[in-house]
C-alpha cells in the first residue's frame, strides 16, 4: 500500500482506463507513474510502453530513463529491447546529477555493463562468443 492506495486496485483502474480511453489519452504527467506501476508488477513490456511514450512527449529526467532501461532489459526480447535498454542507460548516465547517490550511479554502470555483455538471443555470432549456440 502506498499513500493509502492499494497497488492492485490502482492497477485495475489503470486497466479499465486503458480499455475505455487508450494509452494516448492518458495525461502525460501520469505516464511515468503508470510505467512504474507496471515495473513494480514485473509487466516489463507495458512498463516500457508507458515510459517510452513519456520520454517521447516530454523532457524526462534520468530516473525515468533508468526505469525505461530496466523495463527493456527485463523484457529479454533480444535485438528489439537490448539496444533500447543501452540507449536508456546512456541517457540516464548523461543526465545524472553530480550529487546523485553513488550507489545509484554504481548500479546504473553495472546495469549498463550487463546489457553490453549479454548476447542477443537472435544473433548466433554473439551466442557463439560465449558458448551459448545450440549445436
Amino acid at each position: 500500500m502506498r499513500c493509502g492506495v492499494k497497488v492492485g486496485s490502482l492497477a485495475e483502474e489503470v486497466r479499465w482506463l486503458e480499455s475505455k480511453a487508450g494509452r494516448r489519452t492518458v495525461p502525460p504527467e501520469a505516464l511515468p507513474e503508470i510505467g512504474r506501476l507496471y515495473l513494480a508488477q514485473r509487466d516489463w513490456a507495458r512498463s516500457a510502453q508507458y515510459l517510452d511514450f513519456y520520454v517521447q512527449l516530454t523532457d524526462a529526467d534520468w530516473e525515468i530513463y533508468l526505469a525505461l532501461g530496466v523495463a527493456n532489459m527485463n523484457m529479454r526480447a533480444g535485438s528489439r529491447s537490448d539496444p533500447r535498454a543501452l540507449m536508456a542507460y546512456d541517457h540516464a548516465l548523461a543526465m545524472m546529477p553530480p550529487d546523485a547517490p553513488r550507489y545509484l550511479e554504481a548500479r546504473l554502470y553495472s546495469y549498463r555493463a550487463a546489457a553490453k555483455k549479454r548476447p542477443l538471443k537472435d544473433d548466433p555470432e554473439s551466442q557463439e562468443l560465449v558458448g551459448m549456440a545450440d549445436v
